[in-house]
């Protein structure tokens, strides 16, 4: 997926994420092709990759690492995804950082 390969730090193609995610809303397919998978990997990633940067660096370096984290998911927000998906996307991303303190 396009979103997994940015989260890696590659460089993709926002303006076709954009569209294609545009295209699945026009079709009213979006949250059933997309939101709900798309949320699910959120949330497997960043459980993991919290529990794994929890044991591996101290506490500000940690917390430097989910600021920087919330700031690339906000962007990726106001790009290309879906308005609807804002409410879930932040409940997913505050849930998992909650589990994880």
């Amino acid at each position: 997926m396009l979103i997994e390969k940015e989260r890696q730090g590659d460089a993709v193609d926002r303006t076709l994420l954009k569209s294609l995610l545009r295209m699945l809303s026009d079709l009213q397919i979006y949250h059933e092709a997309f939101e709900s998978k798309f949320l699910v990997a959120t949330e497997r990633l960043y459980a993991a990759e919290g529990q794994r940067l929890m044991q591996e660096h101290d506490v500000p370096e940690y917390l430097a690492h989910v600021d920087k984290r919330l700031n690339e998911e906000n962007e990726r927000l106001l790009h290309y995804l879906d308005p609807a998906t804002k409410y879930e996307f932040s409940v997913v991303l505050f849930l998992t950082i909650h589990k994880l303190l």
